[in-house]
């Protein structure tokens, strides 16, 4: 068996709905806001790995601006539960910049796959990064090993998807990067196959009072 795109993207498809079960009902039993912004942002993870399987049978455009989209609403809804965890709401700033960001962006650059993926690799990068922030920023709770974990989880597709925005910035070989198999294709999306199993269960399993809420991050 040959690692490729949409094979990964499949397996990403499948484990996104495999832990969405244990989260929703985690949040359903809890009564946890967090659990509920985590299951809704797997939800829509999910169902922007869906469109992206449909390629070829919905036009580029289409699946190309929903799932980019979808994927950057995913990232503001897990990083609203890790606000959640410390008692903080999220801004909808958070929300809006980055998603209005990237639909903008692949929109409009649909037809260019060098530059619609350096920018989407930007904001998904920065997405994630700002999941680390949201863990090293909170003061109130103590770094354990369950935290740890989320930062790894979050770090790794963090910087590797920035490193991929670098990279294609610099290359002069796009038609091998455009056939959507190059190593740092791949190694992203298995940053992300590696990132929502162990990012969920930390933070199922973290024990946070939410009795507190403020705006921002």
């Amino acid at each position: 068996m040959v690692l490729d795109t949409p094979l990964l993207v499949k397996l990403i498809f499948f484990s996104t709905l495999a832990l969405l079960l244990p989260t929703a009902t985690m949040a359903g039993l809890s009564r946890r806001r967090s659990s509920l912004f985590w299951a809704c942002g797997l939800a829509l993870g999910a169902l922007g790995c869906w469109f992206i399987l449909q390629t070829g049978s919905l036009s580029i455009l289409v699946t190309v601006v929903l799932s980019m989209g979808l994927m950057s609403v995913s990232l503001f809804l897990f990083l609203s539960a890790i606000r959640k965890l410390s008692g903080h709401s999220c801004s909808l700033w958070y929300l809006v910049l980055p998603a209005s960001l990237m639909v903008l962006s692949q929109w409009s650059l649909s037809e260019n796959y060098q530059y619609r993926s350096i920018l989407n690799s930007l904001i998904l990068g920065v997405q994630f990064l700002l999941l680390v922030a949201a863990i090293l920023t909170d003061r109130r709770s103590p770094l354990c090993m369950l935290r740890m974990m989320l930062i790894f989880a979050a770090l790794i597709p963090g910087v590797v998807y920035l490193l991929r925005a670098v990279v294609y910035l610099m290359t002069s070989d796009m038609p091998y990067f455009a056939l959507g198999n190059s190593p740092l294709q791949i190694i992203a999306l298995l940053s992300v196959l590696g990132f929502l199993p162990l990012a969920t269960c930390a933070v199922l399993l973290i024990q946070q009072p939410e009795n507190r809420t403020e705006s921002g991050i």
